[in-house]
């Protein structure tokens, strides 16, 4: 299991109405944790994990995580 996340993700995360499930994966994925090892740390499977960051690349509209953590940091440093 991961650790709570910080402030920043959580305003990021109800800014674009990600569930906790969802703020806590986006996390992982700030931290550098591949989705794989999102599932074995949450104890998901990979699937649920990719099905999770799908979901959040649609609610955030962007089309890659390398696009959802662009948009991140660029809301943060506002």
């Amino acid at each position: 299991m991961i650790g709570e996340p910080d402030a920043a993700i959580v305003t990021f995360g109800q800014k674009y109405g990600l569930t906790s499930t969802e703020i806590e994966i986006l996390d992982g994925l700030l931290q550098g944790q591949t989705p794989s090892a999102l599932a074995e740390n949450t104890g998901r499977t990979y699937g649920t994990v990719r099905w999770h960051v799908q979901n959040i690349l649609e609610k955030c509209q962007v089309n890659s995580q390398k696009g959802l953590l662009s948009e991140f940091y660029r809301l943060i440093r506002q």
